[in-house]
């Protein structure tokens, strides 16, 4: 069985834009067990129960690991040791105007502990910032000063640091979650499959958070041949 640890930017994606489910018959047919932290349980589900724009996005994630196709970590002293050593080494890895950014939050920081923990090498994770860490941190410091429209300095051994922890990580999406789904029959399970479905669906994970371009979506359409 794989284990595929998901933070919360692609459980609330796929919340919002209503295929959840297709997280269940992908777990099914691809013998897959999402795990997620509990900061991130807290940050889907416990907190935003309170608040009624948002509460029905946790019931729906709620209701996934009460059928067990999700499940929720363990805090273990030895994942707890890891995030912070994973903090300290963020905070120093970037500033802005001599200003230290803040580059992660509890649960992306209980997420990759949590893979270094579990020795699990897929992540899903729709937040930027920390997928550029991982895949292509040479190109974190120019999407860094168009977010934040200053100069920012990088530190070169932090990173090297921060990439230690994590060794041929595969780093997924949202979008690329819903692709295998299509390939695999789990899409068909919630929505009729077709072309224009598949559109619809990566579009709205789009738009629910994701970090994904129109041009890739364009790519993902056009290795479809149905």
């Amino acid at each position: 069985m794989k284990n595929i640890v998901v933070d919360s930017s692609s459980l609330i994606t796929m919340s919002s834009s209503c295929i959840l489910k297709m997280m269940k018959h992908i777990a099914e047919k691809e013998n897959i067990k999402f795990i997620i932290p509990k900061s991130v349980y807290y940050e889907s589900v416990e907190r935003p129960l309170e608040i009624k724009r948002f509460e029905l996005n946790a019931v729906r994630i709620r209701s996934a690991v009460q059928e067990g196709y999700m499940e929720v970590a363990k805090t273990t002293p030895q994942i707890k040791k890891i995030m912070n050593e994973l903090s300290t080494v963020t905070a120093n890895l970037c500033s802005a105007d001599g200003r230290k950014l803040r580059l992660i939050n509890l649960g992306e920081a209980e997420t990759l502990a949590l893979m270094n923990e579990t020795n699990s090498r897929i992540l899903l994770i729709d937040e930027r910032t920390t997928r550029m860490l991982i895949e292509e941190p040479e190109n974190v410091m120019g999407f860094l000063e168009k977010r934040h429209k200053c100069k920012v300095t990088l530190n070169k051994g932090e990173l090297e640091n921060f990439r230690s922890f994590f060794n041929q990580i595969q780093v997924i999406r949202s979008v690329e979650l819903i692709a295998l789904a299509y390939d695999d029959g789990a899409f068909e399970q919630e929505i009729p499959k077709s072309k224009q479905a598949l559109e619809a669906a990566l579009f709205a994970a789009k738009y629910a958070g994701c970090s994904v371009s129109a041009s890739e979506i364009k790519e993902f359409l056009g290795e479809v041949r149905n």
